[in-house]
């Protein structure tokens, strides 16, 4: 019998590291669309905010979303409302 040990890295917590998630979405109308995409292209802030909202049983470990934290695109979202 051979037998061999894999020793995992030692990691200093608190740690933080990327994890990235690609969604293919299938939209139906114009309305649809725009929940997820600004006019530019770029993704709609109040969908990255929604986002925090779907993983709310693990947000206390989400530190950001596309480079935002939530008060950021809470922020974003509530200057796009007052326009």
């Amino acid at each position: 019998m051979n037998a061999s040990i894999t020793q995992m890295p030692v990691i200093q917590f608190p740690h933080e590291e990327d994890l990235t998630l690609t969604l293919r979405l299938r939209t139906a109308s114009v309305e649809d669309r725009e929940y997820f995409f600004l006019q530019d292209g770029s993704i709609n802030p109040g969908f990255l905010a929604d986002c925090f909202d779907i993983f709310d049983m693990i947000s206390s470990h989400i530190v950001t979303i596309n480079g935002k934290t939530l008060k950021e695109l809470v922020k974003e979202v509530q200057g796009e409302i007052s326009i």
